[in-house]
């Protein structure tokens, strides 16, 4: 038997049974020794784990896929109190030298990447977040729709469709 404690104290036969891994969320102390009837118990084998803490990921507002014409206002959520935002608008990773978010801003015509991380002084960055927008001239003409031909309703059996 692996008897084990997470607390600092010496593991005894009394101490938690080793039967799948140990998940730790913080800086721990894992003490672990074996047990076997009719032998001295194993050394006592220790290991700090240290948990870097990570900031959390930043939410672009509107989602990925949005359209607009004219002009798209932006806005970035940082759910890791104390973290800086940073962002780009080109696709690219940001990095603690991109641009700092300080409010919405508006993306002009165009197809842009915006992406966004959290960076928080003693911890690992934030995942990223990454959203698509496209971004039409308010002075261009519309396409005009596709026409489907027949029209829907009810057939029976089967049917061809042009578009």
């Amino acid at each position: 038997e692996i008897r084990y404690t997470t607390d600092g104290s010496t593991p005894s036969q009394s101490s938690a049974l080793f039967a799948e891994p140990i998940v730790l969320d913080q800086t721990t102390t894992v003490k672990a020794r074996i047990y076997l009837e009719g032998y001295t118990p194993s050394d006592v084998v220790e290991k700090l784990f240290t948990i870097i803490p990570q900031a959390g990921k930043p939410e672009i507002s509107p989602v990925s896929g949005s359209e607009a014409t004219g002009s798209l206002e932006v806005s970035i959520e940082n759910p890791t109190v104390g973290a800086v935002l940073r962002y780009t608008t080109n696709g690219a990773e940001p990095t603690t030298y991109s641009t700092a978010y300080a409010g919405p801003y508006s993306l002009g015509v165009g197809q842009h990447t915006v992406k966004a991380k959290a960076f928080l002084a003693g911890a690992n960055p934030s995942e990223t977040a990454s959203a698509d927008f496209t971004v039409y001239s308010e002075n261009l003409a519309q396409v005009e729709a596709p026409v489907l031909d027949p029209n829907g309703g009810n057939h029976t059996g089967t049917i061809s469709v042009t578009i």
